[in-house]
């Protein structure tokens, strides 16, 4: 039986970033927010800014939030945040601010009487959320992370979205698999009912894999298997492939694993568990285990490294300083005649984290290559104590071998002066720069896949070597 894994709520961002990127925006505040940032006359500037937070709207509001992530400066950030939701308490940041107070009480009772209470006050509201769900799915995953079914489902049935309530089918599993089964059941009736077909997929995968989690395979098969025709790239998630193969598994369709395992591993979806069930197969069909598996690392290999080439490109690399370990100053220069990779991060960064283990993969391949460095830069810290020690203390506890290197905020200049240099917008970004010093390559972000983002990043760095 597979274990469904409970959390809370989140949003799946792929980089810290601020919400002025490349593109241009044309969002009302995203015209604003354009405004400001062009604007070289500091003194207007400022006098704009301060006819902004007394007197703009909502949009103005938003802007200036926007204005100070892309400043870095996260105090005044979240002082445009509060000031916006006080002066609007029913629009968008007085909603969001309401429900972080709901969501952060522990006390059952009181966090009850919060939520009524903002219940009531959107009740009318011209932008009124509650009805979204949102909220109440964040609650109830709280009252079954303490086990208390019966108060989890107060907020549940509040619940009209079917896709959140497949979300929260997912974590009342965890206490009872047959209630979880049997909402299920109610939400695919009702939502084939309803016409709400663009949902449907993801509601089938949710009801295979509970179906499947409980030992139903017969019945889990043929809605996964439609799943699984239907869903590709990225909506083909790890989940479904691993339910899709568990069905042919049981129909003793090795073929069929060998086909769907190796489209993963090819598309960058690879994982451990995935090469360990294709070994499986191969074995079953009488494969060579070794030729079969060296042939698809050559193609995995082959395919990025032609992804990869268009995008390097040939541009100087600004000149920075960060600290090492024992406070030393260390620059570009102290790597000269190597290839160099910086990799920009923070320790409250979920995507810079969520690298890493891809990372590990790229600094393990190179460990024994005196000509290839890895500088793992921390910036932006939120701690103003002790950011070498959080930062330590966090390699350290997922045994990451890295090399950590230090940006610390200037409170002079009020920036960190590394990341300020190359002008980081979001993070992780990461750098591969040649023997003389140039940038080659630039990764801003992370989609996800430890087997590709490895690969990508050797693809770089070879491609690096080679033309330098």
């Amino acid at each position: 039986m597979k274990k469904i894994i409970l959390s809370l709520v989140a949003l799946v961002v792929l980089s810290c970033v601020s919400t002025y990127g490349q593109d241009k925006d044309t969002t009302k505040s995203g015209i604003i927010l354009d405004g400001l940032l062009k604007m070289t006359d500091t003194v207007a500037r400022q006098k704009k800014i301060e006819q902004l937070f007394k007197t703009g709207n909502e949009v103005d509001g938003e802007a200036l939030v926007r204005f100070y992530n892309v400043k870095e400066n996260r105090a005044m950030s979240d002082s445009a945040f509060r000031s916006t939701a006080r002066r609007f308490p029913l629009g968008d940041y007085g909603f969001q601010s309401a429900s972080m107070e709901v969501m952060a009480e522990n006390d059952p009772a009181k966090q009850r009487e919060k939520y009524l209470a903002m219940r009531k006050r959107f009740a009318h509201a011209a932008n009124n959320r509650m009805g979204s769900g949102f909220v109440e799915l964040s609650i109830a995953m709280k009252r079954i992370a303490d086990k208390d079914l019966k108060g989890a489902f107060i907020y549940i049935d509040s619940i009209r979205t079917p896709s959140l309530l497949a979300s929260a089918a997912r974590g009342v599993y965890a206490l009872d698999p047959a209630k979880a089964e049997e909402m299920l059941r109610e939400i695919k009736s009702s939502s084939n009912n309803s016409g709400t077909g663009e949902r449907n997929n993801g509601i089938d995968a949710t009801y295979a894999h509970i179906l499947i989690s409980n030992g139903k395979i017969e019945e889990a098969a043929p809605l996964i298997k439609k799943v699984y025709a239907e869903s590709t790239g990225m909506r083909r998630s790890d989940e479904i492939i691993g339910d899709y193969t568990t069905i042919l598994r049981a129909e003793n369709d090795y073929t069929g694993i060998i086909t769907a395992l190796e489209a993963a591993i090819l598309e960058g979806k690879g994982t451990p568990d995935m090469r360990a069930q294709l070994a499986v197969a191969y074995q079953k069909m009488g494969k060579d285990t070794n030729s079969s598996f060296k042939t698809l690392n050559e193609a995995l290999s082959r395919r990025i490294r032609q992804e990869v080439a268009p995008s390097m490109i040939n541009n100087p690399t600004p000149f920075f300083t960060v600290r090492d370990i024992n406070g030393k100053t260390v620059s570009l220069s102290d790597f000269k005649g190597k290839i160099v990779v910086l990799d920009f991060w923070a320790t409250w960064c979920v995507p810079c984290k969520a690298s890493f283990p891809a990372m590990q993969q790229v600094v393990n391949r190179y460990k024994n290559d005196g000509k290839v460095a890895f500088l793992f830069i921390h910036t932006w810290e939120h701690s103003a104590k002790e950011p070498l020690k959080d930062a330590s203390q966090y390699l350290k506890s997922k045994n990451y071998t890295f090399d950590l290197y230090m940006d610390y905020y200037d409170s002079k200049t009020k920036t960190n002066p590394a990341v300020s240099a190359f002008k980081i917008e979001g993070i992780p970004t990461k750098y591969v720069i040649d023997r003389n010093g140039r940038i080659r390559f630039l990764i801003e972000g992370f989609n996800g896949g430890d087997e590709a983002s490895a690969e990508e990043v050797s693809a770089m760095i070879e491609l690096a070597k080679g033309d330098s």
